[in-house]
């Protein structure tokens, strides 16, 4: 008893020390901490006492534990926790009265001890009451002094706002003036405002019947490109047939189904035959640019392995590239690169950038097509042609990608065909989900670049879904 005493009395009495004093008595009862919480008279609800952590964890929990603790004197919870730093621990707790619950922290049952405490817990709750009056009554003085100290800055303010005022007031007299005379000066300007009115609404109605006028042109516009469209791509139709029946011909005579044939005539046939193709492949681009126009173009998207296509590709290139004594490399990576695309449109663009290069590069230069994978864009795969060519003059590479452009360099005239080849090659790009772009310098060649979504990606859900077929808008 004497033992329990003295330590109610270190609780009672050490304020700085109170946490220190809490585990000594907890540790006589038997428990591992202490915590005493006092019914605060102004928020009518138990809190900490003073030199107690002011904030529990789980605050609603010791709440319910309290209320159970006054209802029968004494309540036991299990894993409580007083602090963030606490572990888990079970709490018995005992109620002197009304106003004071003691919690022994790390103890599931009543300890031995305990009545003594009990009998001591009043004189306990009027130490701990006294101590948050002087808290309270502190915090109010605090406050008063802060109140005091408001309004004597208040009264201060109050001052240099009055003679503000008076000044202000002596401005605004001045003020009236000044304004008497700008309402004046705001009359004629009213007047003559009303004049610009009446003038920008007669040009607002105006330029309304120029922007009908527009739009009905506009879409007249779009009426005519949709019927050259179709007009380019029922005119090729109509050229490809008579043209097809030529080489026909041509063929039949070549094999003497009409008679015998010299060789001056063969040589003939030969010309006849190599026009004819001429011809054809330019009705071809423009059937092409018109079915991209005309949004038709069907895309067969599948995985295309590059290795393979370029290996398709170089038997067709070859003997351009050796009737211009060029110099053809391929630079593959380690492991063969898939892309998503259409294999017969890759071809078409590779086709047409590698017969660019061979028809521009000056017999003894070279091409070279790289293939890459930046790791900063692994949803894409990069198809390169470089050249040692004639290149382009940087003013022109906007335009090499328009329809029917065809750039000079230097005193080279512009190479046969119909300037589609290009334009063409760029839209079937943009239709499979990529790009084609471009870098040159005058003199030194060019690089064109084909970009398309890498198999890779496409687990990713960055590629176009399964191979399907759909129908490409154009570029």
């Amino acid at each position: 008893m004497t033992q329990l005493l003295e330590l109610v009395t270190a609780l009672a009495t050490s304020c700085g020390d109170r946490r220190s004093a809490a585990r000594d008595l907890a540790h006589a009862l038997g428990g591992g901490d202490l915590l005493v919480l006092l019914r605060d008279a102004e928020v009518g609800a138990f809190l900490p006492a003073p030199g107690f952590p002011q904030t529990l964890m789980g605050a609603r929990r010791w709440r319910q534990l309290a209320d159970e603790c006054l209802v029968g004197g004494e309540a036991v919870a299990d894993r409580m926790r007083a602090t963030s730093d606490d572990a888990p621990r079970p709490v018995f707790a005992i109620a002197s009265s009304d106003e004071l619950i003691l919690a022994i922290i790390g103890v599931g049952t009543r300890p031995r001890g305990t009545e003594e405490v009990v009998r001591l817990l009043p004189l306990l709750g009027c130490v701990l009451r006294g101590e948050r009056a002087i808290e309270h009554a502190t915090a109010r003085e605090r406050v008063a002094r802060q109140s005091a100290a408001h309004a004597e800055r208040l009264a201060a303010a109050f001052d240099d706002s009055r003679v503000r005022l008076e000044r202000a007031l002596a401005t605004a007299e001045e003020s009236r003036r000044i304004v008497a005379e700008a309402n004046l000066q705001l009359q004629d300007q009213a007047a003559e405002m009303e004049a610009q009115t009446e003038e920008l609404a007669s040009q607002a109605e105006q330029l309304h019947r120029m922007n009908v006028e527009l739009g009905q042109a506009r879409d007249a516009a779009a009426a005519a490109s949709e019927a050259k469209s179709e007009f380019l791509a029922t005119m090729s139709h109509e050229l490809r047939t008579p043209l097809n029946a030529i080489s026909g011909h041509v063929q039949l005579i070549e094999l003497g189904i009409y008679g015998p044939v010299t060789e001056e005539q063969r040589a003939a046939l030969e010309r006849i035959n190599r026009s004819q193709r001429h011809l054809l492949g330019l009705i071809n681009d423009i059937l092409n640019l018109a079915k991209i126009e005309a949004g038709r173009v069907e895309y067969r998207i599948e995985n295309v392995s590059v290795t393979e296509l370029l290996d398709d590709i170089a038997p067709m290139i070859e003997p351009q590239i050796r009737a211009r004594s060029l110099e053809y490399r391929v630079v593959l990576p380690e492991r063969d690169l898939v892309v998503r695309a259409d294999k017969e449109k890759v071809e078409q663009i590779l086709l047409n950038l590698l017969s660019n290069a061979a028809k521009f590069t000056p017999p003894g230069g070279s091409i070279e097509v790289g293939v890459a994978v930046r790791e900063d864009r692994p949803d894409l795969a990069f198809i390169r042609v470089t050249d040692t060519g004639i290149g382009i003059a940087e003013d022109k590479l906007a335009s090499i990608f328009e329809p029917f452009v065809q750039v000079k360099s230097g005193h080279t005239r512009p190479a046969e065909g119909t300037g589609l080849g290009l334009a063409i090659s760029r839209d079937l790009a943009i239709g499979m989900g990529g790009d084609l772009r471009v870098r040159s310098t005058l003199g030194a060649g060019s690089c064109f670049t084909l970009l398309l979504p890498s198999a890779r990606s496409a687990t990713h859900g960055v590629s176009p879904l399964d191979s399907a077929v759909r129908t490409g808008e154009p570029g």
